[in-house]
């Protein structure tokens, strides 16, 4: 029998849209190993979880560890709710000194010192031989401490070994995914009013399952098809990267012509901004895809759709795709592929409006839309049954 040896044996980072408890987190990573976890945006919690194993064949204390972090190979770090690079944060559903289920090992399992953490801390454990035990800590990047490329390493401090490492690299270009859920608008949204004259968005529904609404009044244009974009939206600060993104509205057209929803994005070039916008002709709906008012590429469906309806909008290098669903399976490509205009992208969103020849006959439009959401980012939960906003949790390279 050797000396007490504990190892890090394995890793996992979840996100979760209940309690512990009842067993609802979401497993990221299979297990461990050298991989690295990619593209990590500061501000969103993700709980890291570490498998430790006695494998020195004797019974030993692990005395008050602590989970550290390492940026850029610059030495380690405890973990606290003040921390720079990465911080300990308090969840609903981590409570410290709680109990946690088995979810990595497959040994003996130390029920009773199997911790949680919300500050970073942990109380001592102690094993028998050959016993495992598995803790976990909510966490979040600093936005401000971390950049773009940055590499961050994870650990439980005290053990012998770390068989299984755990490294994110950072990414702060990423687009935050949104399902509206938590009733209010939140901080990476900016709303745009050009002709300040909207009432401010709204939120309508019960938590979690809540939509944000648009409404555009009577008597004014809110023009998408011209080239000072003069529509109401609401806008995020991205990086100037690929992306796919998603929304779905909850209302369509009625028989009332020239109101408009879509997808928004604004540029630094000379072109100032592109969407991808529905609007009713008189007779059918028509899609549009276009720069600064002028149609690029268009199709015209069969009547107007019923509600609920799916837009999705796909930028690669210069080159365009878009798509629309009735069923949110199902996506139709409006379009072939088309190589557009070298733009760089600096903000997108969601966007609705009106018009009329006579604008004081212009139409009010409402217009609800269900979530925004990046489909890079995979696993994306929308309405957690714990309420909040969607949760977008890592991607695995």
């Amino acid at each position: 029998m050797g000396s007490f040896a504990p190892d890090q044996l394995g890793w996992g980072v979840y996100f979760d849209d209940g309690t512990e408890v009842t067993s609802t987190q979401h497993r990221i990573h299979s297990d461990g190993g050298t991989d690295l976890m990619g593209a990590k945006t500061p501000g969103y919690t993700y709980h890291f979880r570490v498998l430790i194993d006695e494998a020195g064949m004797s019974a030993g204390t692990l005395t008050t560890p602590n989970f550290e972090y390492n940026k850029n190979s610059a030495g380690w770090n405890v973990i606290t709710t003040s921390s720079s690079v990465v911080k300990a944060v308090s969840t609903s559903n981590i409570v410290d000194g709680n109990n946690t289920t088995q979810r990595l090992g497959s040994g003996t399992f130390i029920t009773t010192n199997a911790w949680q953490s919300d500050d970073g801390s942990l109380p001592s454990l102690t094993f028998v031989a050959s016993e495992e035990c598995e803790a976990i800590c909510s966490i979040q990047l600093v936005k401000g401490d971390v950049a773009d490329g940055d590499t961050v390493e994870l650990r439980l401090s005290g053990l012998t070994s770390y068989g299984e490492a755990c490294s994110i690299t950072v990414s702060e270009n990423d687009i935050i995914s949104d399902d509206f859920s938590s009733g209010t608008l939140e901080a990476h949204w900016t709303e745009v009013d050009p002709i300040a004259d909207c009432d401010p968005v709204s939120f309508e529904g019960a938590s979690p399952d809540q939509w944000i609404t648009f409404t555009i009044p009577s008597g004014s244009t809110h023009d998408t098809d011209t080239s000072t974009f003069e529509a109401l939206h609401i806008i995020q600060t991205i990086g100037d990267v690929d992306f796919e993104v998603q929304t779905k509205f909850e209302t369509v057209m009625d028989s009332t012509q020239w109101k408009s929803f879509g997808i928004v994005f604004l540029t630094t070039a000379t072109v100032t901004y592109g969407q991808l916008v529905a609007f009713y002709n008189g007779t059918n709906v028509e899609l549009h895809f276009d720069y600064d008012g002028t149609t690029q590429k268009s199709v015209e469906l069969t009547g107007i759709p019923s509600a609920p309806f799916w837009l999705r909008l796909n930028r690669t290098g210069d080159t365009w795709a878009s798509y629309y669903s009735l069923n949110g399976t199902d996506f139709i490509k409006v379009v072939s592929d088309w190589p557009g205009p070298s733009l760089t992208i600096e903000k997108i969103g969601l966007m609705a409006g009106n018009w009329n020849a006579t604008p004081s006959s212009a139409p009010e439009h409402i217009a609800k839309m269900d979530y925004f959401w990046d489909n890079l980012t995979p696993m994306f939960v929308e309405d957690p049954a714990a309420g909040g906003p969607a949760r977008r949790i890592m991607i695995i390279s």
